[in-house]
């Protein structure tokens, strides 16, 4: 029998992690919350109580007022989410079988993180990069930013729809590179939406994918398909709007903030000085997007008890530093901006919202709206990088995981 050497057993594992790390990292994306799962059922997501009300033919969801677990409204009598629809639908079937209580969330969270996994693993390769490159964007990507959180914590509403809308970008990038079929992708950007309204900025980039990516003759069909495909999924939600509250609107601006105002209700006291979007909360937000660090905050008399972990999160560039990466993306020109284009209009729109994704941890979660584009960027700086860059690239990129990993065994205050 061939002795293996060293070496060559090296090269085995090292060729295995490439072929197979959107498997591993998906696995590993379990490990962040193999400690809760017993705990979490439909009972704790708003969602599940909105697929059972979509099971008895309701678009309320109950009669009278009770706790629920997220912000609800109450209009003619009738108790509504006001959070988009999607992420209700893909549970209706699971809470048809199961009950409302019953369902696991992290169980069909890990398939949906499973599955964005794999898919922008394909995405990845189809950039050109290197196995060990899409092995190290893909674990930064999902291991290193937000969206470890955001999986960790999907029995909240709140998450439970980020996790949905990061699945859905991906099939809609997916869809553009790869078959082309621009109903298909503009129903996934739909599906985003009607999951993450902030979603639609996709609209600026995946229309120049399919042009690049379609013949001639079929390009102008596409980008038709593309627009029907979205605005099919914009005219249901404006309609399911109008069925519930007689306007299209959302229905926050009927939210009651004193209840789901947060400590001291200063969602309360934002909201009756400047309303859900203004100027006022720019600089707040900014600072917490780009500045503010990895903060754990300490109390009791000797100020050296645990007092929990800030609930208004990490920014970008102290939780994921490997992300200026994408300062470094080179691509044709239209490709380029128009990706540019796209996340600065979600990032843009959301810091004016009166409300920075509180609560979160290690994280800015609204950062997950631009983040399928945006993780693109990085891996085209990576890639245009030398091999010294890197090697630095790799290192804030453990550095992010590292962080995310003392984050998940910290208790949430």
């Amino acid at each position: 029998m061939k002795e293996i050497s060293g070496l060559e057993q090296t090269g085995r594992i090292s060729r295995f992690i490439q072929n197979y790390s959107w498997l591993i990292v998906s696995a590993l994306l379990l490990t962040g919350v193999i400690g809760v799962f017993n705990r979490s059922n439909g009972g704790t997501n708003l969602y599940a109580y909105q697929a059972e009300a979509f099971l008895h033919g309701n678009f309320a969801i109950q009669e009278k007022p009770a706790k629920l677990p997220g912000e609800t409204l109450q209009y003619k009598g009738r108790i509504y989410s006001p959070f988009p629809p999607f992420p209700a639908v893909i549970l209706t079937p699971f809470v048809a079988l199961f009950g409302r209580d019953d369902i696991k969330m992290y169980w069909i969270s890990f398939a949906i993180a499973m599955s964005t996994c794999f898919i922008l693993y394909r995405i990845l390769l189809k950039l050109e990069l290197d196995k060990s490159v899409v092995a190290w964007v893909l674990a930064g990507f999902a291991l290193g930013t937000g969206y470890w959180q955001v999986f960790r914590a999907s029995d909240w509403v709140w998450l439970f729809a980020q996790l949905t809308a990061v699945l859905c970008a991906v099939l809609a990038i997916h869809e553009a590179m790869h078959n082309n079929r621009g109903w298909l992708a503009g129903l996934f950007v739909g599906l985003a939406f009607l999951s993450r309204q902030l979603s639609i900025y996709m609209v600026v980039f995946i229309p120049v994918l399919l042009w690049k990516n379609s013949g001639r003759p079929s390009r102008l069909a596409n980008i038709i398909g593309f627009l029907g495909g979205v605005g099919v999924c914009i005219l249901l939600y404006l309609g399911f709007n109008y069925y519930r509250f007689d306007s299209f609107g959302t229905g926050y601006e009927a939210l009651n903030y004193e209840t789901y105002g947060g400590p001291g209700n200063f969602l309360a006291a934002r909201v009756s000085q400047y309303g859900i979007f203004a100027p006022a909360y720019f600089i707040f937000n900014i600072a917490y997007m780009f500045i503010q660090g990895y903060h754990i905050e300490f109390g009791g008399a000797n100020m050296l008890d645990f007092a929990g972990i800030d609930r208004f999160g990490t920014s970008l560039l102290a939780a994921s530093p490997f992300i200026i990466a994408a300062f470094r993306a080179k691509a044709d020109r239209l490709t380029l901006w128009s990706a540019w284009v796209a996340v600065l209009l979600s990032l843009v729109h959301a810091l004016f919202y009166h409300n920075n994704g509180y609560i979160q941890y290690n994280m800015q979660r609204f950062s997950m709206d631009f983040m399928p584009i945006f993780i693109l960027l990085v891996a085209m700086g990576i890639k245009n990088s030398s091999p010294d860059l890197r090697a630095y690239w790799k290192g804030m990129i453990v550095y992010s995981i590292f962080l995310n990993v003392i984050t998940n065994f910290l208790p949430f205050s």
